[in-house]
């Protein structure tokens, strides 16, 4: 027998505010979301930041595991 696995393919969730990329992520049924602060700082607020990166990039297969996004202060914005 042969079975044909269909790959999960990463969302695309930069732009977005860090609350609807998690929530992109967890539709597509992505639950590990790991949110890194790309200038050292702490998330308090979620709904403050937005994702200015994401690995894997959208697109890609994604083969399980924890992604992870890139944040910064939606205040700052991104570099």
């Amino acid at each position: 027998m042969f079975f044909l696995a269909l790959a999960l393919m990463m969302p695309q969730v930069t732009g977005l505010d860090l609350p609807a990329a998690t929530d992109r992520l967890r539709e597509a049924g992505i639950e590990q979301v790991a949110a890194v602060p790309l200038d050292g700082g702490f998330v308090v607020t979620r709904r403050d930041w937005v994702v200015c990166t994401q690995s894997p990039a959208d697109g890609d297969p994604y083969t399980g595991g924890t992604v992870t996004l890139g944040v910064i202060e939606k205040r700052k914005g991104c570099p």
